[in-house]
């Protein structure tokens, strides 16, 4: 546990939006949310600005083409509803393109559908059925109490590698189909068109990324060395909590590290 103790929480930063993506597509599984249906259909506050005409499922998979660049050095404001309300749209949508506000746009979608926040959402459908050994908490905007759903979630190692678990035996947890098994079939699925240019062929589907390799493997990864890396073919769930001095994701290192101890595991 390095610096830290079993029963501390550290930021996850931005596997917070593989947990908020997984909830997306428990939702539209169960009918709750169509994610062929515009955001402003969702949200008619956002009527107006670059997500007006996007779909649920374009945001899911970051593949809007809204003004907004992701910049680690200045105040994040990607979460604040007042601020999304001011984006536009630069062009057409359908390219990936990564950035947190899409998973903020996503989590207001959520509420609005559910009647509930991303926070309650992630209690009630993951952290309690998970019987997770410590609560979470969940950084929010001060000014209305809408939860990060970009990068807000503080875990401890083993409550997150529990997710990596339940993920890895597809949505299963002591016999309770806690996350339909489709959502984890789906990530797989080698026709989504999201393909950013990312080494090792990785594409992103539900705030996961997904590797297409012989491992299965998919990850949630965050800001300074934050990694949950799922291998179901290798039977192997790796957490881990990094505090680099540095917003590098170092991903020529661990990546490779990972699969090839996946490989291992898997011979």
């Amino acid at each position: 546990f390095g610096a830290l103790a079993p029963h501390v929480q550290h930021s996850c930063q931005s596997i917070t939006k593989s947990y908020a993506g997984t909830l997306a597509a428990a939702l539209v599984h169960e009918g709750i949310l169509d994610d062929r249906k515009t955001i402003s259909q969702f949200v008619p506050e956002l009527r107006g600005t670059g997500w007006e005409d996007a779909t649920l499922r374009q945001v899911m998979d970051m593949q809007t083409n809204v003004a907004f660049t992701e910049d680690y050095t200045s105040v994040d404001k990607s979460y604040r509803c007042e601020y999304l309300r001011t984006i536009r749209k630069e062009g057409a949508h359908g390219k990936f393109v990564y950035k947190g506000v899409d998973t903020n746009v996503m989590a207001w979608v959520m509420s609005r559908a559910t009647g509930r926040s991303f926070a309650q959402l992630l209690e009630e459908r993951l952290w309690l059925p998970l019987g997770c050994e410590e609560d979470a908490y969940v950084e929010i905007d001060p000014t209305n109490g809408m939860p990060r759903a970009h990068s807000g979630l503080n875990v401890t190692l083993r409550d997150l590698a529990r997710f990596g678990e339940l993920m890895r035996c597809e949505g299963s947890c002591n016999g309770k189909q806690l996350v339909p098994a489709s959502v984890v079939y789906d990530l797989q699925d080698l026709d989504h068109p999201a393909k950013p240019d990312l080494p090792f062929g990785y594409t992103y589907r539900s705030q996961w990324w997904v590797s297409h390799d012989e491992l299965d493997a998919i990850e949630g990864r965050g800001l300074y060395g934050q990694n949950l890396y799922i291998a179901p073919k290798a039977e192997m769930v790796i957490a881990r909590f990094g505090s680099h001095p540095a917003c590098d994701h170092i991903d020529r290192i661990r990546r490779p590290q990972m699969q090839a101890l996946g490989r291992m595991l898997r011979a």
